[in-house]
């Protein structure tokens, strides 16, 4: 998938998220979002790089999620903590950077605007540590944007 066609899928996902955001039980929604920041969103991408448009869109998102009820979002980031050597990768350069709480939307928008795509790109190990960002709750819908 290129970069455009996951932007894409990207919003198409939180559009889709804003209108159902609540479970039919009236629970809480909990967004986990896994953010891309290793080395390969320097590259550039109409007339921009890639970090900063999709720094741009999660703006974008946070913001358009604040003001619904019952939900909670949490940001975990990947590659953004050792920098890519010839011959050498983290594979576990991954870390929930914002756990769920209530109102922590400028806090994952600061991670956001602040953060310098440096390394490896580690999906598999984001996604299988991310289960354990949710904490227990009965009656929640839980969801990963990656």
């Amino acid at each position: 998938m290129n970069f455009k066609s996951f932007a894409i899928l990207f919003l198409f996902f939180i559009s889709f998220g804003n209108s159902n955001a609540q479970t039919d039980e009236g629970g809480l929604t909990r967004i986990l979002f896994i953010f891309d920041a290793s080395n390969s969103m320097n590259a550039p991408w109409q007339g921009s790089n890639r970090i900063e448009i999709a720094k741009r869109i999660m703006q974008e998102s946070v913001d358009s999620l604040r003001n619904i009820e019952n939900l909670e979002i949490a940001l975990r980031i990947y590659g953004h903590q050792t920098p890519l050597l010839p011959g050498q990768q983290d594979c576990n350069d991954t870390k929930l950077e914002v756990p769920f709480g209530k109102n922590n939307w400028d806090q994952v928008k600061s991670w956001i605007k602040y953060v310098e795509p440096k390394g490896t790109t580690p999906i598999a190990r984001s996604l299988e540590k991310a289960g354990g960002d949710f904490p227990e709750c009965k009656n929640c819908r839980n969801i990963i944007v990656l």
